[in-house]
C-alpha cells in the first residue's frame, strides 16, 4: 500500500512539473544573424550550429541584419543573384526545407549589385516584402487578439546614403508603428545607432537623430543591427534594448566595452529569442563553445521623464 501511495505521489509531481513546463513554453521563437554571406568557413560553422540548435529549439523565422551576400574577389559584386546558391542555399537550405523563413534587411554590400534589387526581387529566399527594401510583418502568434510581435525592417543604407533623411521611409515607419497594437515591436536594420569602441564602424549618429524619437514614441522595445563583425549588447537607451549581431561569418573585429556597452564578444555567432506576452528571453549562441550571453527583456517600456518647461 505504501509503495502504491509513493507511486501516486511521484506521478502527481511529474504531472505538475509537466504542466509548469507546458505553461512556460514561449509563444513564438525566432533567430537573428548578420554579416554572414561570405562563403567562408565561419559562415559554415554558424549555419551548422543554427541547424543543430533548431533540432531541439525550433524557430519559424530568421531575421537577417544585412550583408547577406558579399561579393567574390574576382567575380560578382555583393548582392548578385549569381552568388545566391553558393552563399545562401549552400548553408541554410536544411532550415528552409523545414519551413523556416528568412526575412532579410539590406546591408551596404547587398547594394553593390543593382542597388539591392536582386535580393528584393527574390522573395522566395529573402522575403523582403517592400519594393524599396523596407517592410513589416507580424508573428503568427497572437495574445487576446493582438499580434505578439511586429517586426519592422528598415533600409538603413538608403537612409545613410541620401543627402537628407528619407522622409518617405521615416513617415512610413511612424505610421506602421503607431498603427500596430502588437505587444512587442522589434526593429532591425544594418547600421547600429550605438556601438562599442575598438575596431569596426562608428555608430550612425545621423540615423539615431532621425529614428530614435520615432522608436520611443511608438513604444519600440528592441533594435537589432549588424554591420560590425562582433556581438554587442548595449545599455538600455531611452527604454530600448540594442544588440549588434554581426558574427554570421565575415572576418571578425575586436569590440571594446565603452559607456554604451554591457557585453561584447569577438565570436562567430547567431542570436535566438523566445517571446512571451510579458518578456523576451535572448541568447547569443556561438558557433563553438558555451552560450556567451543571455538574459531577458521586459515588455514594459519605462516612460521617459517629462521635459522641464520654462516658467
Amino acid at each position: 500500500m505504501l509503495r502504491g501511495k509513493k507511486l501516486i505521489l511521484v506521478l502527481i509531481v511529474l504531472c505538475l512539473a509537466y504542466l509548469a513546463y507546458a505553461d512556460n513554453k514561449p509563444a513564438f521563437t525566432f533567430a537573428a544573424i548578420g554579416d554572414m554571406g561570405c562563403g567562408c568557413s565561419d559562415q559554415a560553422k554558424v549555419a551548422r550550429k543554427m541547424i543543430d540548435w533548431y533540432r531541439t529549439n525550433p524557430y519559424k523565422v530568421v531575421i537577417t541584419l544585412g550583408d547577406n551576400i558579399y561579393g567574390s574577389f574576382f567575380g560578382a559584386h555583393g548582392g548578385s543573384k549569381t552568388l545566391f546558391a553558393e552563399r545562401f542555399d549552400k548553408y541554410y537550405q536544411p532550415l528552409i526545407d523545414q519551413g523556416v523563413k528568412f526575412y532579410a534587411t539590406l546591408g551596404n554590400h547587398d547594394l553593390e549589385t543593382h542597388g539591392g534589387r536582386d535580393e528584393i526581387q527574390d522573395t522566395q529566399r529573402f522575403h523582403i516584402l517592400g519594393p524599396d527594401g523596407y517592410y513589416s510583418f507580424e508573428s503568427d502568434a497572437k495574445v487576446d487578439g493582438k499580434p505578439l510581435v511586429l517586426f519592422v525592417s528598415l533600409n538603413s543604407p538608403d537612409l545613410i546614403n541620401k543627402d537628407q533623411a528619407d522622409s518617405i521611409q521615416i513617415g512610413w515607419l511612424s505610421k506602421t508603428l503607431t498603427g500596430s497594437n502588437a505587444i512587442w515591436k522589434v526593429i532591425y536594420f544594418h547600421h547600429p545607432l550605438y556601438a562599442p569602441s575598438g575596431e569596426g564602424h562608428e555608430p550612425s549618429v545621423r540615423l539615431r537623430r532621425a529614428l530614435e524619437d520615432v522608436f520611443v514614441a511608438a513604444g519600440v522595445q528592441l533594435v537589432l543591427t549588424g554591420h560590425n563583425h562582433y556581438y554587442a549588447r548595449m545599455k538600455t537607451q531611452r527604454g530600448i534594448t540594442h544588440f549588434i549581431s554581426g558574427g554570421g561569418g565575415r572576418d571578425l573585429v575586436q569590440p571594446i566595452v565603452n559607456a554604451y556597452t554591457i557585453q561584447v564578444a569577438e565570436e562567430p555567432h547567431f542570436m535566438y529569442f523566445e517571446v512571451y506576452p510579458d518578456k523576451m528571453d535572448y541568447r547569443m549562441i556561438p558557433a563553438e563553445g558555451r552560450i556567451a550571453d543571455s538574459g531577458s527583456i521586459s515588455v514594459a517600456i519605462p516612460k521617459e521623464p517629462a521635459k522641464a518647461t520654462k516658467p
